[in-house]
């Protein structure tokens, strides 16, 4: 079946370019998010595109409903979205929830715009599998090149970034490459779906396309491995065992084992050079901790907070915040200076934020992508990516780019398997009323421009505003955060970020500028308490900064804040016990300062004798 119209057609590139560009746009100087901003600003302009060219895609979306699995699929994303709108406006923090955390920007807006983009992808799928083909090889395309940068990462030679921000301490320094994917766990979770595509449109192709997909494929499995994350690579053996068994026995057996040597071969010399030093003292790394870190405990506590508030969660990115009110003292004690700013576990992740409403939701999505047979080359590789990176969601969170391919992967494998079942199903319907459609869909495109833009004004006037503090200009700064101190959306920004730059600032000041530079610390400090996600830090910097202030009640006041927002959290007891010690307050100070000894343990005993 071919595309009929220009808006088919339209969407059809619209879709495979965004495919493309949103895992690999990074705009490292022009914008302080340099990593997550660029792809939702991509993300959102082409959503939007998209939503206007919603008409072209009617008869896909049709023949998806008309087919069994492809409406299992259409009520598991229809009930995600429904869900998180739910969820958000029920949310502990609607702002935070709407716009995302600063860290990963994955709130109610880009889900949604990853929810059109995976949508009109299944339906395009479902038009045309040469549509399909040209979507995959767009992420195929995005994950050769993110591979491809990862591994000249690895060797140090970085074109782009420095080394310095993806560098690890353990025994020495080594490098775990992210590529542009902003961390080595998203590099590996990303490349699953693409690598094991290429994979298995090598076996069914001849050629140079084989040797292309062949190359890149193996390319995308070193990078996974050299990424150093134990949860993609579970995932990828899982995802190899998939598609291994669902090939006939014979060439494509053979085809499979043949891959395999290849990258055995590949892989043993990346570990044997220069290049593999990093993934060697990583692998050392794995042996120590072998039960995966905090992971364990967090799952644990985290159930606390379902059973709180079990229906639909206390919304889209409220996680840092939630846990540490419930944070036990064992993990806190085990863990003194981790920051939880999710629960590692997508479908945990799910549940804490929509409930068990969002989680069935998701599962069902998930089980569509799985599900079924799919006799072709391409929904087998689909498939295999699709377990693949659930394995690795076990143990890792979504964000922008790993929650695309996860669901544009499971839209087009849906898409292809819905095309004969609906191509049985007669005509298809059309829109009653193309103009009121029209109507909406230019509204709702207005929007997701308008919020893509906002995001980059807003991270562009804290990337001006570092600049500006590095050259040591107070007033510049000021200016520039006033400018988006007033902004409606999107919340969180980076205020604390600029709250405890500005603070260090002041104290190469002396005199009306060191105090000026205070005081924006302090406003800025106060504004983050309640857009941050995580409000217990902003707390605790503002009491610093009270007290720095010579504002001795107001200090002691944000300190009892901070500690009611996280009781088991040392650092601000063991201010606290100082401040309460100074005041001649000896007994109270006594028992907050047992209470950060015992949260905080050794951590405690270094900062008292620094």
């Amino acid at each position: 079946m071919t595309l009929e119209n220009r808006s088919e057609r339209a969407a059809a590139w619209t879709a495979a370019a965004t495919l493309f560009a949103v895992p690999l746009a990074i705009a490292p100087g022009l914008v302080l998010n340099f990593d997550v901003t660029p792809k939702l600003f991509v993300l959102l302009n082409a959503a939007g595109i998209l939503v206007w060219l919603a008409w072209g895609s009617w008869r896909g979306a049709m023949q998806l409903w008309q087919a069994r699995l492809g409406r299992t699929f259409l009520l598991g994303m229809g009930g995600m979205i429904a869900s998180l709108g739910v969820s958000t406006a029920l949310s502990a923090a609607p702002a935070l929830s709407l716009a995302g955390t600063t860290w990963r920007r994955y709130g109610l807006v880009s889900q949604f715009a990853v929810w059109v983009v995976a949508v009109a992808a299944a339906s395009l799928a479902a038009r045309s599998e040469r549509v399909a083909r040209l979507m995959i090889r767009a992420m195929i395309g995005a994950g050769c090149t993110a591979a491809a940068y990862a591994v000249l990462q690895s060797a140090g030679a970085d074109p782009i970034l420095s080394p310095t921000l993806y560098t690890t301490h353990y025994f020495q320094d080594f490098t775990r490459p992210p590529s542009t994917l902003g961390h080595a766990l998203y590099l590996g979770g990303f490349l699953l779906i693409p690598a094991l595509s290429a994979a298995v449109l090598a076996l069914e192709c001849g050629g140079m396309a084989k040797l292309l997909y062949g190359v890149g494929s193996i390319v995308m499995v070193v990078a996974i491995v050299l990424s150093g994350s134990r949860s993609a690579i579970l995932g990828l053996i899982f995802g190899a065992v998939v598609l291994a068994g669902s090939l006939r026995a014979g060439r494509s057996r053979r085809g499979v084992l043949g891959v395999m040597g290849v990258v055995a071969v590949v892989l043993t010399a990346v570990i044997a050079s220069p290049a593999g030093d990093a993934l060697r003292l990583r692998s050392a790394q794995w042996i120590q901790d072998w039960r995966g870190g905090p992971r364990v405990l967090v799952w644990r506590d985290s159930l606390i907070l379902l059973r709180e508030r079990p229906w639909f969660g206390s919304g889209p990115e409220t996680f840092a915040a939630e846990f540490r009110r419930i944070e036990s003292a064992e993990l806190a004690r085990a863990y003194p200076e981790h920051f939880h700013e999710a629960p590692h576990n997508v479908f945990l992740d799910a549940a804490l934020a929509q409930g068990v409403v969002g989680l069935l939701a998701l599962l069902t999505v998930i089980g569509a992508g799985i599900g079924g047979g799919g006799a072709g080359y391409l929904e087998r590789g689909l498939r295999a990516g699709v377990v693949a990176t659930g394995v690795w969601s076990l143990f890792a969170n979504l964000t922008i780019a790993t929650g695309l391919a996860l669901f544009v992967a499971v839209g087009i494998r849906v898409g292809l398997g819905s095309r004969a079942g609906a191509a049985r199903g007669g005509s298809l319907p059309v829109p009653s009323s193309p103009a009121l459609l029209f109507r909406h869909a230019i509204l709702l495109w207005a929007l997701l421009a308008v919020a893509g833009f906002l995001y980059a004004f807003q991270d562009r006037k804290f990337q001006t505003a570092k600049e500006y503090i590095a050259r040591r200009d107070i007033d510049a700064a000021r200016s520039e955060f006033a400018s988006v101190a007033a902004l409606p959306f999107p919340k969180p920004g980076f205020d604390l970020w600029y709250s405890r730059s500005m603070a260090s600032l002041s104290t190469t000041f002396e005199g009306a500028s060191g105090a000026a530079a205070l005081q924006s610390a302090a406003e800025a400090a106060q504004r983050a308490e309640s857009t941050a996600e995580d409000r217990f830090n902003a707390l605790y910097q503002s009491a610093a900064l009270a007290l720095a202030l010579d504002d001795v009640r107001m200090g002691e006041a944000k300190l009892r804040q901070a500690i009611r927002e996280a009781p088991t959290w040392y650092k601000p007891r063991l201010l606290l016990a100082r401040l309460l010690r100074e005041m001649g307050r000896g007994a109270e100070a006594d028992q907050e300062e047992r209470l950060a000894l015992d949260l905080g343990g050794a951590q405690v005993t270094r900062i008292q004798t620094r």
